[in-house]
């Protein structure tokens, strides 16, 4: 008996390590690292190109049902605070696009990722615009719909101060880059 105890132990020992770094079945037979259970870094690229691609295209409303959740949800309190507005400024899709073709953003801005990151369902990502006369940097982080790999809520910071300078606030510049 009591070697049946050890070579259970020693199975457990070996193999616990095994079991506990393989990922479980995502509860659709895809385990491991296929499937919609494993975000690849290829797939957490994608989605953020097809994000800054919906601010590149003019506000395109078919890259945003690509992109986005009906119940899409946006939230900064930088960038909305000069407006007066609380931290939340969207809470749907249709809403998100609605505001973004009312800016008068300037839709010819090309967006760079500088650094990113991801897990299973979150993205984070820093960035950089090719705005003029002052570049605009900036931090998006993601969360996913696992099932559909769409952008559920976005929560965004970004250089304010670059922003209002670029709106015609002169007193909002910053240093010159040394």
């Amino acid at each position: 008996m009591m070697l049946n105890i050890k070579s259970l132990l020693f199975y457990a020992l070996t193999l616990a390590p095994l079991i506990l770094a393989h990922p479980q079945d995502d509860g659709k037979g895809k385990g491991g690292h296929k499937g919609k259970g494993y975000l690849t870094d290829r797939e957490a690229y994608d989605i953020v190109q097809l994000f800054f691609s919906f601010f590149e295209a003019g506000f395109d409303p078919a890259v945003a049902e690509r992109t986005l959740t009906e119940d899409f949800v946006e939230q900064s309190g930088g960038l909305n605070f000069p407006t007066g507005q609380n931290s939340t400024a969207t809470t749907s899709k249709a809403q998100f696009i609605e505001r973004q073709i009312g800016s008068t953003a300037n839709t010819m801005t090309v967006y760079t990722a500088l650094d990113w990151f991801h897990d299973c369902s979150n993205i984070a990502v820093h960035w950089v615009d090719n705005s003029a006369p002052a570049q605009v940097l900036g931090i998006d982080y993601l969360i996913l719909e696992k099932d559909t790999r769409r952008i559920k809520k976005s929560f965004v910071e970004a250089n304010i101060g670059a922003i209002l300078f670029n709106a015609g606030f002169p007193e909002c510049q910053g240093p010159a880059p040394a």
